[in-house]
Formats: C-alpha cells, structure tokens, sequence
C-alpha cells in the first residue's frame, strides 16, 4: 500500500465518521438532547482535526 493511497483512505474514512458525527449531533439536538449533541459535534471536530493532521503529512 503507497504512503499516497493510505493517506487518501484515511482522510476519507475521518472525513464519514465526522459527517456521521455531525449528522448525530443534528439527530440529537432535534430530539432535544443539547449535552449529547455537543459532545456529537465535539467528535466531528476532533475527527476533523485528525484528518486536517493526514492531509498535511504531520500523522
């Protein structure tokens, strides 16, 4: 597997689960659950992060 293609998997697989996440944290906060939609929308951060560090080689 090329250093290339296992950045691209790992950036597209960060970028669903925070989508997933973010998508969570809208289902949460329609439901009426603000604790768990910020701590959905923390995790869509965090996993964007991490896929900002792949892109620019620093994980």
């Amino acid at each position: 597997m090329t250093r290339g293609y296992r950045q691209q998997c790992l950036t597209e697989g960060y970028a669903r689960a925070a989508q997933v996440a973010r998508e969570t944290a809208a289902e949460y906060a329609n439901a009426g659950l603000p604790v768990e939609a910020a701590i959905a929308e923390r995790e869509a951060a965090r996993l964007d992060a991490i896929r900002q560090q792949i892109e620019r080689g620093e994980r």
